[in-house]
């Protein structure tokens, strides 16, 4: 089986996407004929499957892609004359304005959804007839294979439900946890509340503020608690220490902000933090279209979960492998953090579970799935 996997994407980048298509292809190059084409390599093969920790080696073809806008339209007959002299059984986008042009000339395209689709009156046409010109609609939840099959009339036959995944052993380590804080510079003797990840997601906040607040009130109780949060962007940052400020907090002890790390430095930031937090608000991005990577990593780093009780969370996450509380509430937050604090043994045969659930939840048991789906459904169509 063949598969090239389309981007218009510039590698490498800290961005979670571009992460999770490397992931993707790694995982692709284990199973069958694969390659990705990116719209531009900013350095060699070598420093982005290190830039990305990626152990199976596949080939990385940069298209040189125009700078003039809208690009993807000026790019279009590059990928055309790719598909053409590849010849591949199947073409895997996650870009749906690449998905949707080049649905216009070839049937085999396996898009993957990661927003929902508009579904005004003419848009939802145009929808609908991208759609059903695909082979194969790969959702990161059930929400999105429900809707899209429910609002668009599609055939559950070309609907796969494939959420996120992680590589577990990259994030099962054994380290010193003592002397990889005193590396990061991060207090011996406080029990650490971790995050790790981007402050905000395309302008969206990502409950921040509700955890700071949270972490304010548990001082009134637990004095030697402390925030640490890893990600930035530098602005984000700035914006929040005033927030640490205004509440009584003090920054660089109370809460400590780490700026953007490699992602090789992720796995020891989760293994030397005390509890990993997941606040995300309640709106219909957080609560329907999103399979955090972090989640899944998070569940892989065998530590105790407090996240936000969203539908898309709960999909993966219930009482028996973490912690769930109410969204935007910093009381209710901070309650779930402080059962953790008076209940180790309770912790650790929650992270224990998180840790056996999340093995079903790895890379290539999703690649595998996704192709099983399309052999199952070509074979039933034989037939």
């Amino acid at each position: 089986m063949k598969l090239i996997y389309l981007s218009t994407a510039v590698f490498p980048s800290p961005l979670a996407n571009r992460l999770q298509t490397m992931k993707m292809g790694q995982a692709f190059s284990k199973i069958c004929d694969f390659k990705l084409f990116v719209g531009e390599k900013k350095t060699s093969d070598e420093e982005i499957f290190d830039y990305y920790s990626i152990s199976n080696r596949f080939k990385i073809i940069p298209l040189g892609i125009p700078k003039i806008k809208p690009r993807v339209i000026f790019s279009l007959p590059r990928y055309i004359k790719i598909i053409k002299k590849e010849k591949p059984d199947f073409i895997y986008i996650r870009e749906i304005r690449l998905a949707f042009l080049l649905s216009l000339f070839f049937r085999n395209i396996i898009f993957e959804i990661h927003d929902f689709l508009g579904c005004g009156k003419l848009l939802c046409y145009f929808n609908k007839f991208f759609l059903k010109r695909l082979m194969l609609i790969v959702a990161t939840n059930h929400w999105k294979g429900s809707e899209i099959k429910k609002i668009f009339k599609i055939n559950e036959n070309k609907i796969v439900v494939a959420p996120n995944g992680v590589d577990v052993n990259r994030f099962h380590i054994e380290i010193d946890k003592k002397k990889t804080r005193e590396q990061f510079k991060l207090p011996l003797n406080k029990f650490i509340v971790g995050y790790v990840g981007m402050l905000e997601t395309m302008g969206r906040e990502k409950g921040i503020d509700i955890l700071i607040k949270a972490i304010r009130l548990l001082k009134n109780e637990f004095s030697n608690v402390s925030l640490c949060l890893v990600g930035g962007p530098k602005e984000r940052i700035m914006e929040y220490t005033d927030l640490v400020k205004k509440i009584g907090l003090t920054n660089n002890e109370d809460v400590i902000f780490v700026n953007r790390v490699n992602h090789q430095a992720v796995p020891m930031y989760l293994k030397i933090f005390d509890i990993l937090v997941l606040p995300y608000p309640k709106n219909r991005h957080y609560s329907y279209y999103m399979s955090p990577l972090k989640l899944f990593e998070y569940m892989a780093a065998k530590k105790p979960i407090v996240a936000s009780s969203l539908p898309s969370i709960k999909e993966v996450l219930n009482s028996e492998n973490s912690f769930l509380v109410d969204p935007d509430d910093p009381n209710s937050l901070a309650d779930g953090i402080k059962t953790i604090l008076k209940n180790p043994e309770l912790s650790g045969e929650i992270a224990s579970r998180a840790f056996y659930d999340v093995q079903n939840y790895t890379w290539e048991n999703r690649a595998r799935n996704i192709l099983n789906f399309i052999k199952l459904r070509l074979d039933r169509e034989k037939n």
